[in-house]
C-alpha cells in the first residue's frame, strides 16, 4: 500500500465573538487541497474518498474500520490534565498537531517536531484547545477544515460534547496500529483506507435510447484528535512554507452580501428557479458552463469546448468522467429536514440547500465564469442552535463508467503550495479525419470525501473542491493554483458572481408584470451565455455553439455537439445586439474553418467556400446524413447573413482586412456563383438539387429560402468591396438581382420551392424567414399570405425555432393579436423547473435546445422590440408583450456605443451608457414626429413610444436602398 502524509494547516483563532442571526460564533474553512503537503510517492488511491476519475484507476480495496476504545472516566481526567498543560504551553505550543490515538508514542514524537518547526509562528498569548474532528475531513488532498471558537470555554465544551457522543457516531469503527505509519520527513502520520460501494443509478432517457449507468460508492469513518491554536483577538496570517493559510471572517450563508445586478422590482423567482424536488427525467436537469467546460449537474460527464472523439460522422463530444458531480445523499440527524434545489441564473450557480432546526447546509456547483478552467463545488454548514451530537454529511460522487472517448493516465498525487492535487492526462481515441490528430487534455482535481462530520459546537464550516481542465498542462495547473489562492481568501464565489454580474450589466432583457416570460428570457440568456467564452483564446479557439449547448453532445445524442446553421441564424442575432464582442467571437469560428470550407467546395467540384452542414473539430463535413451534408447548402448563405448583420452593427472593417473576413465573404459569393446555373426560360440563375430548412423536402430545385440567402451573399460581397475598396475574387460574380426567387403570381405568395403543392406539410419555419431575418423586400400582402399559408401546414410538433419567427414577422406587420398566441406556443418547449428547452414540444429531441432559446430572444428583441439592423441605422419600433407593463433592454451595442432602452405603454427612454473612443456621434430620430436628438453619454432622451432609429449621422428623409 502507498503512503499518504496527513497534514492540516494551522487555524487563525480569534477570541472576538462573532454573531450571526442566531447569535452563534462563526467558523470557516478554506480550500481542501491547501490543508496539507503530499509526498511525491503518495498512493494514487485517495484515502477516505470515493473519487474515481476512470476505470483505469486501480480498484479500491476493502476498508478496515477504525475504532478508538477509551474508558470515559480516564479519558475525561486525561482531557482535563491536557487542558491544564495547554495553558502552560502558551509560548511554545504547536500551531498544528495531528493525533492518531492508536499510537500515542508516534503522536508525541510528531508533536515535538511540529512544535519546533512552527514555534516562530505562535503568538505569545496562544492557548491550546483539544477538539475532535474526523479523519475523512482531513485527508490532505481531499478536504481542508478550519475551526474558530470564541473563547477557551467554547473549545472545552465542543471537545467534551464531541467526546460524549463519539461512541454513537462511530459504532463499529476501529483502528489497528499496523495501519498507521509515520513519515519523518513530513512530520505527520500516515493512514490508509479503502472503499466499499453503494449503488447509484442514473436514468437517462435520450431521444432514441435509454441508458442506465450504474455507479457505486462507499462510506468510511476515521476519527483523529486535533490540537488547535487559539489566538487572542488577533488575525494570524501564518507561514505558507508549512501549508498555513490565512483565515477570513465571513458571513453565514443567510447573511452573505448579495451582488445586485437585476433591478429591485424584478422578483427573485424570475431568475432563481427553485424546486422541492428534482425532475423525474435526468434530461431536464440544469447545466453549468462557461464556454470552456460544462456539465449537467449530478451527471457523470464533463465536456470541454473543442474536444471530440470519433471519425467523420461519428465525431462527437468526448466524455470526461465527472470529478464534481457531488450529491449530498443524507445528513444526520435525519428528522425534520427540508430540501430546496435552485438554479440562480443571476449568479450562474446551482444550489442544494438542506435546512434543519439546528443547521443549514448548502452545496453550490458552478463553472467559474472568470477562471474558465475551473469547475467548483462548495459545501457550507451553518449551525442555527445548540446541538449535542455531531452533524454528518454523507456525500456521493457520480463519476460514471470508464470513458469510451478518452484514455486517461492518472498520476500519483503531488504537493502544491501546502496542498495537494490529483493529476490526469487524457487523449481521445479517434481523430476526426485521417489528416487530423487526437486531442490531449489535462485535469487537476480534488478528491471527494465520503463524509463530512462537524462536531457539536462548531458554528460554521466550509469545504471547497476544484476541478481544472485544459488542453495545456501548465494552464490547467495555473488555474488550479489560482483557485487554491481564491479559496484560501474566500474570494472564489465572489469573483464568479462579480463576473456574471458584469455580463448581465453589459446586456440583458427585463420585463415587468410577466414572471413566466421573465423566467424564459433569463433562462435563455443564461444557457446560451454559459456556452460562450468571454474572450478569445488564441491558443485554444472557440469551436462554436451547438443546438444542445456545451454540456450535451454524447455519441448519438443531441446532435453530437456539432455546429449547424443554428449558430448564425438563431443564436447569433440576439447575442450580437446585446454583446457585439461575442458576436465577433462566433463569426471567428467560421474563420477558423475557412480553409476546410474551401476544400469542401473543391471536393464538390465548386469554386469558393462551401461550409459544412455540420462541423466539429476540423471543419470537415461530419453530418451522419449524406443528403444533409450534400444538399443543405443554405448554411454558407446563413453565415453571410450573420456577417452582414455584424458589419452593419459594428462597421468592423478590421475583421474584413486583417482577419480574413473579406476572404470569407468573397468565398461564399464565389461558391454560389459556381453553384447556380443559368435558366434560359426563366432568364435567371437557378440553384438545383438542394434541401431547404424544411428537411422533409429534399432534392428540390430553387428553394425560396436557399436562393434568397445566395442573393444576399452576392449583395454582401459587392457591399464589402465598396467598403474596403478591394476584392479577392478571380471570377465574375452573378448580379444579385439575377438570382431566381420562386413566386406564385396567381396566389400572391412564395412557394417553398419549384413544384411545391400548396397545403403540403412543412417541418419548420422556412419561407416566412424571407421577411425576417432575411428582410427581403416584398409587398405586405405577399408577406401576410406567406404567413397565413405556412402557419396552417407547419408541423405543430416540430422544432422549437419556428413559432417565434412567425410571431416576429406578424409583429412587424402590426398584428399583435396574431403574434401573441404563436409566441405563447414556445412555452410548451420549456421544461420545468429549470427552464430547460427541448427541441420538440413533447419533451423529445435535443435537450437544452439553445436554438429555440435564440428564437425566443429574437422574438423579444426583433419582434416586440422591433429592432432591425440596417446598413446606415438601427431601427426599433417596440410594442409590449401581452400582460407586460414594461420592457427594459440593457446594453444594446451599436457602432462602438452601448445604449439602454426603457419601454412603457406610452413612452420610451434611451440612454447612452458606454462609448468607445473611436465611436461616432449617434443620433436618435422619432420618425412620426420627425424629431431628432443627439445621444450624449449618461443623458437620457425620453419620447413617445413609436418607430425610431439610431444613426451615426443626421438621417436623410429616405431610408437606405439596401435594406
Amino acid at each position: 500500500m502507498g503512503k499518504t502524509n496527513l497534514r492540516i494547516t494551522s487555524v487563525d483563532m480569534h477570541a472576538k465573538l462573532l454573531h450571526h442571526n442566531h447569535g452563534l460564533n462563526v467558523l470557516r474553512n478554506l480550500h481542501p487541497a491547501q490543508m496539507g503537503d503530499i509526498s511525491e510517492n503518495i498512493n494514487s488511491n485517495a484515502i477516505g474518498t470515493n473519487q474515481r476519475l476512470d476505470a483505469d484507476v486501480p480498484d479500491k480495496v476493502k476498508s478496515k474500520q477504525i475504532q478508538i476504545e477509551k474508558d470515559e472516566q480516564k479519558s475525561e481526567e486525561s482531557h482535563q490534565g491536557s487542558i491544564k498543560q495547554t495553558l502552560e504551553m502558551s509560548q511554545s505550543g504547536p500551531v498544528v498537531m495531528t493525533r492518531l490515538s492508536a499510537d500515542k508514542e508516534k503522536f508525541q514524537k510528531s508533536e515535538k517536531m511540529l512544535t519546533g518547526s512552527n514555534q516562530e509562528n505562535i503568538n505569545k498569548n496562544t492557548h491550546i484547545i483539544e477538539k475532535y474532528v474526523y479523519k475523512d475531513q482531513l485527508d490532505a488532498h481531499s478536504v481542508k477544515l478550519t475551526f474558530r471558537t470564541s473563547n477557551l470555554q467554547g473549545g472545552l465544551l465542543a471537545n467534551n460534547a464531541a467526546k460524549q457522543h463519539s461512541a454513537n457516531v462511530h459504532v463499529g469503527v476501529g483502528l489497528n496500529t499496523d495501519q498507521v505509519q509515520y513519515n519523518k520527513k513530513q512530520k505527520t502520520d500516515i493512514r490508509h483506507s479503502d472503499a466499499e460501494s453503494d449503488p447509484y443509478v442514473r436514468k437517462h432517457r435520450p431521444r432514441k435510447h435509454r441508458h442506465y449507468l450504474n455507479r457505486k460508492h462507499n462510506a468510511s469513518e476515521n476519527i483523529i484528535k486535533l490540537v488547535i491554536a487559539q489566538h487572542a483577538a488577533k488575525r494570524y496570517t501564518g507561514d505558507d512554507r508549512h501549508g498555513i493559510g490565512r483565515l477570513e471572517y465571513k458571513q453565514p450563508i443567510q447573511n452573505q452580501k448579495k451582488i445586485l445586478t437585476f433591478p429591485s422590482w424584478i422578483q427573485p423567482e424570475a431568475y432563481i428557479f427553485e424546486t422541492d424536488s428534482l425532475p423525474k427525467s435526468y434530461r431536464f436537469l440544469p447545466t453549468i458552463g462557461n464556454g470552456h467546460i460544462a456539465t449537467v449537474v449530478y451527471s457523470d460527464a464533463i465536456y470541454m469546448n473543442g474536444v471530440y472523439n470519433g471519425f467523420m460522422g461519428s465525431s462527437h463530444r468526448a466524455r470526461i468522467p465527472s470529478s464534481c458531480a457531488v450529491n449530498i445523499t443524507s445528513i444526520q440527524p435525519l428528522s425534520n429536514q427540508t430540501r430546496k434545489y435552485a438554479l440562480n441564473v443571476e449568479e450562474g450557480v446551482f444550489t442544494d440547500t438542506i435546512s434543519h432546526d439546528s443547521f443549514i447546509v448548502q452545496q453550490r456547483m458552478y463553472a467559474h465564469r472568470e477562471i474558465k478552467e475551473l469547475l467548483v463545488v462548495e459545501i457550507e454548514y451553518t449551525r442555527l442552535q445548540q446541538v449535542s451530537a455531531p452533524t454528518v454529511i454523507n456525500l456521493e460522487l457520480n463519476s460514471g463508467p470508464k470513458s469510451k472517448d478518452i484514455s486517461f493516465q492518472r498520476q500519483p498525487s503531488r504537493s502544491l503550495n501546502g496542498g495537494s492535487y490529483v493529476y490526469a492526462v487524457g487523449r481521445t481515441f479517434t481523430p476526426e479525419t485521417n489528416q487530423s490528430m487526437v486531442t490531449e487534455i489535462h485535469i487537476f482535481y480534488d478528491n471527494i470525501p465520503e463524509k463530512l462530520i462537524i462536531p457539536p459546537l462548531v458554528p460554521e464550516a466550509k469545504w471547497t473542491f476544484l476541478t481544472s481542465i485544459s488542453h495545456n498542462k501548465s494552464q490547467a495547473l495555473e488555474a488550479y493554483n489560482t483557485g487554491l489562492k481564491l479559496a484560501k481568501e474566500d474570494e472564489m464565489y465572489t469573483l464568479h458572481k462579480q463576473t456574471w454580474s458584469g455580463i448581465w450589466q453589459r446586456g440583458r432583457i427585463d420585463v415587468s408584470n410577466n414572471p413566466r416570460l421573465a423566467q424564459a428570457i433569463y433562462g435563455s440568456l443564461y444557457y446560451i451565455m454559459s456556452s460562450l467564452p468571454l474572450k478569445e483564446d488564441h491558443a485554444w479557439p472557440f469551436y462554436g455553439l451547438s443546438p444542445g449547448d456545451l454540456a450535451h453532445g454524447e455519441e448519438g445524442e443531441d446532435y453530437q455537439g456539432h455546429v449547424f446553421w443554428d449558430q448564425e441564424s438563431w443564436m447569433f442575432p440576439g447575442i450580437l445586439l446585446l454583446h457585439a464582442d461575442l458576436g465577433r467571437l462566433i463569426l471567428k469560428t467560421r474563420i477558423r474553418t475557412l480553409d476546410a470550407a474551401k476544400a469542401n467546395a473543391a471536393n464538390h467540384g465548386m469554386k469558393g467556400t462551401q461550409f459544412p452542414w455540420e462541423s466539429a473539430v476540423t471543419g470537415t463535413e461530419v453530418s451522419p446524413s449524406e443528403d444533409c451534408g450534400n444538399l443543405e447548402i443554405h448554411i454558407s448563405g446563413d453565415i453571410a447573413v450573420a456577417v452582414k448583420q455584424y458589419l452593419y452593427a459594428t462597421n468592423d472593417t478590421n475583421f474584413l482586412k486583417m482577419e480574413r473576413g473579406m476572404e470569407l465573404v468573397q468565398g461564399i459569393a464565389d461558391y454560389y456563383t459556381s453553384r447556380a446555373v443559368y435558366d434560359s426560360k426563366k432568364k435567371k440563375y437557378v440553384i438545383k438539387d438542394v434541401m431547404p430548412p424544411d428537411e422533409e423536402h429534399y432534392h428540390v430545385n430553387n428553394s425560396a429560402y436557399t436562393n434568397s440567402v445566395a442573393k444576399i451573399s452576392l449583395e454582401l460581397a459587392a457591399y464589402v468591396q465598396s467598403l474596403i475598396g478591394s476584392s479577392t475574387s478571380r471570377q465574375q460574380m452573378i448580379k444579385p438581382e439575377d438570382i431566381y426567387i420562386p413566386f406564385n403570381a396567381t396566389g400572391n405568395y412564395h412557394p417553398e420551392f419549384d413544384g411545391y403543392k400548396k397545403g403540403s406539410r412543412v417541418k419548420q419555419a422556412d419561407v416566412i424567414l424571407m421577411g425576417y431575418p432575411l428582410m427581403q423586400p416584398m409587398d405586405s400582402t405577399v408577406r401576410r399570405n406567406d404567413l397565413y399559408i405556412y402557419e396552417k401546414v407547419t408541423d405543430p410538433g416540430g422544432p422549437a425555432m419556428t413559432w417565434g419567427s412567425f410571431a416576429t414577422n406578424w409583429l412587424e406587420l402590426k398584428h399583435p393579436l396574431m403574434a401573441d398566441p404563436l409566441f405563447k406556443r414556445m412555452y410548451t418547449n420549456i421544461q420545468p423547473p429549470f427552464q430547460i428547452w427541448t427541441e420538440d414540444s413533447d419533451g423529445s429531441g435535443a435537450v437544452n435546445f439553445i436554438t429555440g432559446m435564440g428564437d425566443m430572444l429574437q422574438a423579444v428583441l426583433f419582434g416586440y422590440g422591433g429592432f432591425r439592423i440596417r446598413q446606415d441605422r438601427l431601427d426599433f419600433n417596440p410594442i409590449l408583450p401581452k400582460s407586460t407593463t414594461g420592457l427594459n433592454i440593457t446594453g444594446i451595442d451599436y457602432l462602438g456605443s452601448s445604449v439602454n432602452l426603457v419601454i412603457s405603454n406610452s413612452q420610451m427612454s434611451i440612454t447612452k451608457v458606454l462609448e468607445a473612443p473611436s465611436a461616432p456621434q449617434l443620433y436618435v430620430r422619432l420618425y412620426m414626429l420627425k424629431l431628432e436628438y443627439s445621444l450624449t453619454l449618461g443623458e437620457s432622451v425620453t419620447m413617445r413610444r413609436g418607430h425610431a432609429g439610431i444613426f451615426r449621422r443626421f438621417p436623410s428623409a429616405q431610408p437606405s436602398k439596401f435594406q
